[in-house]
């Protein structure tokens, strides 16, 4: 996250992948972490996340910019960015973000957000679409506590699972996805990554879609908070302030 850094980690990335241009290169949050060496990727100091307060948006956009130019990279997308930043960006961009890839599923709906994103020209990505119960494990081993929102058992969502012989999860990406939202489901199972693709051949009704969305808890639906991170709510960057 600082204008050196980014042909270093950008040429990193093509030599692992035996590529010469990226299709997609996303920043991958708004607030940058201190650099120690290439390998760590979430530096801490007695527990606390080593935060880089200098981080520079524009200047890292404009430095990535340079990388599209070479040919290195295709398009350019953020991540995580709420709706002042990505339309900072969007300001001063000669190559404008085609995405934004953020926490989206429906107890937490980001309708204010994708309406922001929708006029600017930027699709939506829902990353965590059933809530990313397995999450736990992860946190746990920094010392997190982490609960699932229960997204994937919700009496709605499995009423209209039942409804049309599907999962759940499926419902929930057919939500989504019939709404425009580019979905990235996570998992390591065979069966439910081909039932992850497998929802294009339902539509739900107009009801149905109105009975989702009466889901959306708002922001107290947010589960990714980076919490993990202890003291990141004090960089300027952090995207969520207020919330």
């Amino acid at each position: 996250m600082t204008t050196e850094k980014v042909p270093h980690f950008l040429n990193k990335s093509l030599s692992s992948l035996q590529l010469s241009y990226i299709d997609l290169y996303l920043i991958h949050t708004p607030f940058g972490l201190q650099y120690v060496d290439d390998e760590t990727r979430f530096p801490t100091k007695d527990g606390a996340a080593l935060i880089d307060l200098t981080t520079d948006l524009v200047a890292i956009w404009k430095a990535l910019e340079v990388e599209v130019d070479a040919g290195r990279v295709k398009s350019l997308g953020i991540s995580n960015f709420n709706g002042e930043q990505a339309q900072r960006i969007v300001n001063i961009a000669r190559h404008k973000p085609v995405n934004n890839q953020v926490e989206l599923h429906a107890y937490f709906q980001q309708k204010e957000l994708r309406e922001i994103c929708k006029k600017l020209g930027i699709s939506v990505c829902a990353y965590a679409p059933f809530g990313s119960p397995g999450r736990k494990t992860f946190y746990a081993a920094r010392g997190v506590q982490f609960e699932s929102n229960g997204l994937l058992e919700d009496p709605t969502v499995a009423r209209i699972a039942n409804k049309y012989g599907k999962t759940s999860a499926q419902i929930l990406l057919r939500f989504l996805t019939q709404q425009g939202v580019i979905v990235i489901p996570k998992s390591v199972n065979p069966t439910r990554i081909q039932q992850n693709i497998q929802v294009f051949d339902i539509q739900l009704s107009p009801e149905e879609i109105k009975e989702l969305e009466a889901l959306d808890q708002g922001d107290a639906g947010r589960t990714f908070t980076f919490s993990v991170f202890r003291g990141i709510q004090n960089h300027p960057e952090f995207p969520f302030k207020g919330k």
